[in-house]
C-alpha cells in the first residue's frame, strides 16, 4: 500500500511510499482509508483552484480565505497522519511533508494579509 501526498495526484508533489508495519494495529486500515479520502478531496480542490486561476475572466475569492481553507483541510490530513505515526502504521513517519506544506501555506497567508493591509 502506498500513501499519496496531497499534491501527488495533481502532478505537483511527490509520492510517499512506506510499507505498512508488520505490527500495525487493525485500525490502521481505517485511518489509511480516511487519509485517502481527505487527500483525494484536497487534491481535487487544489486542481480546481489551479484551473480557476488560469481561466480568463474569472473573479477569485480573497487570497486569505482560500489559504485559510487549505490550511484547515491540510491540518486535518496532518492530524490523521500523526495518528497513523503514533500507532505505528508505517515504519517511517509520514506527516513531515504535509506539515512542511502547512508551514508554507501559513507563510503565504501572512503575505496575503500583509498585502491586504497595505492596500487599505
Amino acid at each position: 500500500m502506498a500513501v499519496v501526498g496531497p499534491l501527488a495526484l495533481t502532478g505537483c508533489g511527490h509520492t510517499i511510499a512506506n510499507a505498512p508495519s508488520a505490527h500495525a494495529p487493525a485500525e490502521c486500515a481505517n485511518l489509511a482509508a480516511e487519509l485517502s479520502r481527505r487527500g483525494y478531496t484536497y487534491n481535487s480542490k487544489v486542481a480546481a483552484i489551479r484551473a480557476e486561476i488560469i481561466a480568463p475572466g474569472t473573479t477569485r475569492p480573497a487570497c486569505r480565505d482560500r489559504v485559510r481553507q487549505r490550511i484547515a483541510e491540510l491540518s486535518a490530513i496532518v492530524a490523521i497522519e500523526d495518528k497513523m505515526d503514533a500507532k505505528g502504521c508505517y515504519q517511517r513517519p509520514i506527516a513531515g511533508y504535509d506539515r512542511n506544506l502547512v508551514g508554507r501555506l501559513t507563510e503565504t497567508l501572512a503575505r496575503c494579509e500583509a498585502q491586504a493591509a497595505a492596500t487599505r
